[in-house]
């Protein structure tokens, strides 16, 4: 068995503002105006990956696309890791000779795949899938207009806040995971 680590890509295909309405997050920042609100929507789609980082749950729809690239010609059963909550996992493998060969894969566990029968001349793997999106969000919305209003309240460099409020929050959502 081969695990690797490659580098994910994650590709939001849903409208952030459908969690957070504008006119909320006007109203949680005291802003009358719309002159800041490029940043005020970098801060929620920073806002929205933390309590995702934090939780392990989807807030949004979006796309992961995994690759995995090989550093030497390997054959052997690959071992792919992803998020839990999710639909089926699509696997691609581009031989040396540029060709692409889609592989199913065989599902092990929650969060576990493997791929057998990779050829001889593999040189990238990419797995891609879409994340279940949490039922709860609403749950969630009070901890992402707190982190919304702390990054734009302390864009200055100064002491960081703390965080115990939003963290209570999250905690009442979060997966914890022992590996």
């Amino acid at each position: 068995m081969l695990l690797l680590t490659g580098t994910t890509q994650e590709t939001y295909t849903g409208d952030l503002l459908s969690i957070v309405s504008w006119d909320t997050l006007k109203a949680h920042l005291k802003q009358n105006t719309n002159d800041d609100k490029a940043l005020i929507e970098t801060y929620l789609k920073a806002a929205v990956s933390y309590c995702e980082q934090y939780t392990s749950r989807n807030l949004i729809a979006k796309t992961v696309v995994m690759y995995y690239q090989a550093e030497s010609i390997i054959s052997a059963t690959l071992q792919l890791r992803y998020h839990f909550h999710t639909s089926d996992v699509t696997v691609t493998v581009t031989k040396e000779d540029g060709t692409t060969e889609t592989k199913t894969p065989i599902k092990i566990a929650p969060d576990k795949v493997y791929v057998d029968d990779l050829p001889a001349d593999w040189q990238l793997i990419t797995a891609s899938y879409v994340p279940k999106v949490y039922e709860d969000i609403p749950g969630i919305v009070p901890a992402i207009l707190m982190k919304v209003g702390e990054m734009y309240y302390n864009r200055e460099d100064g002491p960081l806040p703390k965080q115990s409020s939003i963290i209570s929050i999250l905690n009442k959502h979060r997966i914890k995971r022992h590996f």
